[in-house]
């Protein structure tokens, strides 16, 4: 599993921990899962299927989140 902590393109007193890792019970199945703990833990989750699914994983979580993961 990937984890790494980014500053988004937003206030600075924001900060996501970011995930991207495979789904643990469906294989095949990427996930993007950022959460905003100064935000009270809020949480968005991104879902990647089919072909090249964990390189558009990651290739949305750099651009989304400006996370090299």
């Amino acid at each position: 599993m990937s984890v790494a902590t980014v500053t988004p393109l937003k206030p600075a007193s924001r900060r996501l921990q970011t995930t991207v890792r495979q789904d643990a019970t469906t294989p095949g199945v990427w996930r993007v899962e950022a959460v905003d703990y100064a935000a009270s833990g809020t949480a968005q989750l991104a879902v990647f299927v089919g072909g090249d699914a964990e390189t558009r994983a990651r290739e949305y979580a750099l651009w989304k989140y400006r996370s090299g993961l």
